[in-house]
């Protein structure tokens, strides 16, 4: 069994409408709050995706209690398994949304030879952020060391201009993976698609945003939950780890939601 893909109108042959594409009329008229309840009940009726989260849940937690190298090789292993995981939730989403029920075996195989694009993606936009980071925080350190009031005001202004830029250009790609993925695309072409397809006038951008900020947030208060030292949260050895084994799986699950939330609004996006 092959997987659809699912393009923009002009990357389509033929006729464009939902009816000679296979989308469910469904799919296009659902509001943010429908797309997102949608996502949630998508884990319970493929539930081989709950699987493939609990497994890197899982790994990661592994990587917790391993020694310094155990946790370096399930860091790696964990971020190839990641960007499979993606590739496979945004092929059983983009399989649902066209109608279509893809056996495990058949997004497997998908999900594998997408993962080179999406992993270029990936690579790429997270050194490209990583850069934006450490050049916006060089440029605070010598404004703050400058001691001049009119370098530290223009400094402000600039920092805070780079941020925006920043903020901007990481929402416009937030779609690339998914494009790469669901539609076919190669790397430069879906962040081209990415870009076109996220506007700020909508208010998808507004989920889109929202996701990206909550779920590293929440990441980083079940971490702050479980510090030890220097005055314990939760001082039983135990309980700390059913605490981190607990949001450790929460933080997967919700990502496998957020992807399947990703790979809707690239579907909408696309038939406009």
């Amino acid at each position: 069994m092959s997987v659809d893909r699912v393009r923009t109108r002009e990357d389509t042959d033929g006729c464009a409408c939902l009816e000679c594409r296979g989308v469910r009329s469904v799919a296009t008229r659902r509001g943010l709050g429908d797309v997102l309840l949608w996502s949630i009940g998508l884990l319970r009726t493929r539930p081989s995706i709950v699987v493939v989260f609990l497994g890197l849940a899982a790994l990661q937690l592994v990587g917790t209690i391993g020694s310094v190298w155990v946790g370096f090789a399930v860091a790696i292993v964990s971020f190839v398994g990641s960007l499979f995981a993606l590739c496979y939730v945004a092929t059983l989403a983009g399989g649902e949304l066209l109608g279509e029920r893809y056996p495990v075996g058949t997004a497997i195989r998908y999900a594998l030879r997408r993962l080179p694009a999406a992993a270029t993606i990936q690579i790429g936009v997270l050194f490209s952020m990583m850069l934006a980071i450490f050049v916006i925080f060089l440029g605070s350190i010598t404004v703050v060391l400058s001691g001049d009031l009119r370098v530290l005001v223009a400094g402000a202004v600039v920092l805070l201009v780079l941020l925006i830029v920043f903020v901007v250009v990481a929402t416009k790609f937030v779609l690339a993976t998914t494009a790469a993925v669901v539609g076919g695309y190669g790397p430069l072409r879906s962040l081209r698609v990415s870009w076109r397809l996220v506007s700020f006038r909508r208010r998808t951008t507004i989920l889109l945003v929202g996701l990206l900020v909550v779920l590293p947030a929440s990441y980083g208060i079940a971490e702050l939950a479980t510090v030890t030292d220097p005055y314990p949260v939760i001082g039983n050895d135990a309980v700390r780890f059913g605490v981190q084994a607990a949001s450790t799986v929460t933080t997967f699950l919700s990502s496998a939601v957020t992807i399947a939330v990703f790979t809707h609004v690239y579907v909408q996006g696309v038939l406009e």
